[in-house]
């Protein structure tokens, strides 16, 4: 192995990762309240629409921005372009391979509330 071919990452890289992976764990945390407080049905049906909204577009922007999967409790990784995994949180593998198609069928189902 050349010296070239191996990078380490600085302190800002990682201070930059675990600001993501706080930034991340912030809006689950996040989401899991909403949840909680749309369970417990505490409010006005104004009031729950509001908090049913916010807490969808929370687990959207986390699948576009951080591809992490709300309801899954998972991350997506590409693999190759063509092939993604399912990691959980904790950093073990919990899904087969996905081709790019099956995907896109994930995705839509968190788009549209699933």
């Amino acid at each position: 192995m050349i010296a070239d071919d191996y990078y380490e990452p600085d302190s800002e890289d990682l201070a930059w990762e675990l600001a993501k992976e706080r930034e991340v764990e912030q809006w689950v945390s996040c989401v899991r309240e909403s949840e909680g407080q749309f369970r417990a049905s505490t409010g006005t049906d104004k009031q729950l629409r509001n908090i049913s909204k916010e807490s969808k577009s929370i687990a959207r922007d986390l699948l576009v921005e951080h591809r992490f999967d709300v309801v899954g409790d998972c991350f997506e990784v590409d693999l190759d372009g063509e092939t993604s995994i399912t990691v959980s949180r904790n950093g073990v593998r919990i899904l087969r391979a996905l081709p790019r198609g099956k995907r896109s069928g994930l995705q839509k189902n968190v788009f549209a509330g699933k």
